[in-house]
């Protein structure tokens, strides 16, 4: 997996945090717009993967695929009707489950990107700061409780005594600040390996279109040696096997009583 970035706790856990984008001049934030680009070309490859699985004739599965909001679902359709074409003890379908799990892995980044909460602090100017939205929400719920409570000055009297109001107090000010446990650091070296992780995935989902298709040379004397690999599955497969994310996804869902780490091309 692509090793996640660090907790601002562990990086600067005194930081003064304020959660709201860095300035547009920041170089991690152009950065960050580089992985959103990638996974979403990522999708549109996805989607064309869906197409030479099931034929372009299916329009009605097509539209439905094109319909659904959640990614995680539009995922499980694609699954399922790769192993309804592919057969799920198929050698191609083996290969088809590493590729998605490169594609699930790489756009991780981007989910939090695109969902979380973007800060920035004074002592981190490069970096980009990520808040867990529930985490955020549940501080405030929780901040929001204690002022009410404090406004409320007679539940001390009638129903709190000394030592509860005082962890109130307490609370109530380590309430005021961003958790740090709850904020992921993104420096320049998170980012670039998210987009390493992204241009992977691309590569791998682009190139299983040809795994199962290969493209036709015939007539050609000698191909692009750029292409030349996608005119056989197995020149494919050299090309998958090349990509670090690829070969620990497969290795990591072979079948265990298959002896091979490395898969080969169908007959």
């Amino acid at each position: 997996d692509l090793a996640m970035p660090k907790p601002l706790s562990r990086v600067r856990s005194n930081a003064n945090v304020s959660l709201w984008p860095p300035t547009s001049n920041n170089v991690a934030c152009v950065m960050a717009s580089w992985v959103v680009a990638l996974s979403a070309q990522v999708d549109h490859e996805l989607s064309l993967l869906l197409v030479r699985i099931i034929g372009a004739s299916e329009r009605a599965a097509l539209a439905m695929f094109d319909e659904l909001d959640s990614q995680r679902t539009q995922l499980r359709l694609l699954k399922a009707a790769a192993k309804a074409k592919l057969g799920g003890d198929t050698e191609q379908y083996r290969v088809f489950q590493a590729v998605l799990k490169v594609a699930e892995v790489a756009q991780a980044d981007r989910h939090r990107l695109a969902h979380w909460i973007w800060g920035q602090c004074p002592e981190l100017p490069d970096a980009l700061l990520l808040a867990d939205p529930r985490a955020v929400r549940s501080q405030t719920i929780e901040l929001t409780r204690l002022r009410e409570k404090r406004k409320q000055a007679w539940l001390y009297v009638l129903g709190t005594d000394e030592e509860e109001k005082k962890q109130d107090d307490f609370l109530l000010s380590k309430l005021e600040a961003p958790d740090a446990d709850a904020i992921l650091v993104y420096g320049h070296a998170d980012l670039q390996q998210a987009i390493r992780g992204l241009g992977e995935a691309l590569t791998a989902v682009a190139s299983f279109q040809h795994y199962l298709e290969p493209m036709d040379f015939t007539g050609v004397e000698k191909p692009d040696p750029a292409i030349a690999h996608l005119g056989t599955s197995d020149g494919v497969l050299r090309r998958l096997n090349s990509l670090r994310l690829f070969r620990e996804a497969f290795d990591r869902g072979k079948d265990s009583k298959d002896p091979s780490n490395t898969p080969q091309s169908p007959p």
